[in-house]
């Protein structure tokens, strides 16, 4: 019972599906443990439309639909963290400046194009994987995206900043790795083939990897960052789909 308390707290959290439901700082770090696995059912659940046939003759729209709907149910919570971190990156800032830029509530023009690449670039290579009839490659890349933010927090455990992210990467430690780890290889070897597979998660911890070294050289990693590897990891398994597929 206490497990499954934790998977429903990770999906209230990543998502609409499951209500938001309180939590305090452990059970929140707890949570990390499940989320490639509340990726799983996040990523079905945006597959439903397309799957039904909704728009079946135009792959593009469905794309549409689908990245909307995945937007609608994670109230674009990771969208936001994506957009701050562009605007941080291409500041040049550093340091405290950097988090200035980073934390105003303002987007600024590199965050808006931030947004414009990573949902343009989704839309259209979920278009790609909708017209192969590649279903599985959807929910894969959101399973992922969030293994990519467990990965960021492990890897960042020593530069947390105040606020939710710190308590994720209290709670990444080796157990929460795995434990992701293991579901998203079980999920591969039934669905995905292992040339895309390793090209996903190549690019994925090629994009850990830069925003792992963005905030160790700003001395934190918080949200926004596992926001933005949740997104990095996301795009990284449907380009995979387009290199390798």
């Amino acid at each position: 019972m206490r497990y499954f308390s934790q998977c429903l707290l990770a999906l209230s959290f990543l998502s609409r599906i499951v209500p938001a439901r309180d939590a305090d700082n452990a059970s929140m770090a707890s949570s990390l443990s499940w989320f490639c696995l509340a990726g799983l059912i996040l990523g079905l659940a945006m597959i439903i439309p397309g799957v039904l046939g909704l728009a079946g003759d135009y792959p593009l729209v469905q794309a549409w639909i689908i990245v909307g709907l995945g937007f609608y149910l994670t109230r674009g919570l990771h969208w936001d963290g994506w957009a701050d971190v562009w605007d941080g990156w291409a500041s040049q800032a550093e340091k405290d400046e950097f988090w200035v830029v980073v934390k105003d509530s303002h987007v600024g023009v590199f965050g808006v194009i931030g947004l414009i690449f990573g949902l343009g670039g989704q839309v259209v290579l979920v278009g790609e994987v909708v017209r192969a009839g590649e279903w599985s490659f959807i929910v894969w890349s959101v399973m992922t995206g969030r293994f990519g933010a467990v990965a960021l927090a492990w890897a960042g455990k020593k530069y947390p900043r105040p606020g939710l992210g710190a308590v994720f990467l209290e709670g990444a430690g080796s157990r929460a790795f795995i434990c992701n780890l293991i579901v998203l290889m079980v999920f591969s070897a039934l669905f995905i083939p292992i040339y895309p597979a390793i090209v996903s998660l190549a690019l994925m911890i090629l994009g850990v990897f830069l925003l792992y070294d963005l905030g160790r050289r700003n001395q934190c990693i918080n949200g926004d960052f596992l926001g933005a590897a949740i997104i990095w990891g996301e795009l990284s398994a449907l380009l995979s789909f387009v290199l390798a597929g």
